[in-house]
């Protein structure tokens, strides 16, 4: 059963109008189909969608070209170093040339043996108390006596002796007597001449090692290297006042290592 929807009479027939009020039937009809049907539309329940998380942003990193070209260049000196490196131990090897880390403590000998000896000043010979030619020159210096001695006149500061080996060697040890070490049944010489209290001895390579010396008639001696060389020089840096002698004298030098 429906009802008029203006006046509430209720409709049993099919009436284009209302018996009571007289409005169109008909008309209530659409207007009542259509509000239902918007009704419908409205009260449909709504389904969420899913909503799809937006993707973050593409961050687009600068372009560094520039970074190949230092890594490049890393490469190829990594490369010149290790063959530079390869080169010199390569060119060491074959000639003979090079430090080697370590000598065998019973292949060291005593590289004065056949070596010779030049001063850039020498004494003139002089007679001893018993009348007897004294001579003073550089070969005393390798003799292995230290009654004999080199000396020049003065103070001997800059003064420098120079050993040339009998062949190329490699030098662990050098040292010296650092002043006239001669006694004789009257005289103690040492005290009467200067005495060297510091010098340096120069290698081949350019290497420099100074040694300091103590006021002592015995033999100094340091450990070096061990060093490859052929020749070494003595340079005097300093010595001490003169005693009644103004002379400065050297009596003997260490030169130990082994042929190379």
């Amino acid at each position: 059963m429906s009802y008029c929807t203006q006046c509430g009479q209720s409709v049993v027939d099919e009436g284009r109008f209302c018996t009571r009020c007289g409005a169109s039937l008909a008309e209530q009809a659409r207007t009542d189909t259509a509000e239902r049907s918007h009704t419908v539309v409205l009260e449909r329940p709504l389904v969420p969608s899913y909503v799809v998380p937006a993707a973050p942003p593409v961050v687009r990193r600068p372009r560094r070209p520039w970074l190949w070209w230092v890594a490049v260049a890393a490469a190829a000196v990594v490369v010149c170093v290790v063959a530079w490196t390869l080169g010199v131990a390569a060119r060491d090897g074959g000639s003979g040339s090079g430090t080697p880390e370590s000598v065998a403590p019973g292949e060291l000998t005593d590289l004065t043996r056949g070596a010779t000896a030049s001063a850039s000043s020498t004494a003139p010979p002089r007679q001893d108390l018993d009348g007897d030619m004294v001579r003073y020159e550089p070969s005393n210096l390798l003799d292995g006596v230290p009654s004999t001695a080199w000396r020049m006149a003065g103070d001997g500061s800059g003064a420098t002796l120079s050993i040339e080996l009998p062949e190329r060697s490699v030098v662990t040890r050098v040292g010296l007597i650092n002043g006239y070490a001669k006694v004789d049944d009257r005289v103690d010489w040492y005290p009467r001449n200067r005495r060297v209290l510091e010098a340096e001895w120069i290698f081949d390579d350019g290497t420099t090692i100074v040694q300091h010396l103590d006021e002592s008639s015995k033999m100094q001696s340091l450990d070096v290297g061990p060093i490859q060389t052929s020749t070494l020089q003595l340079r005097i840096l300093i010595v001490t006042a003169p005693g009644d002698r103004n002379y400065t004298a050297v009596s003997d030098l260490l030169i130990e290592g082994a042929p190379a």
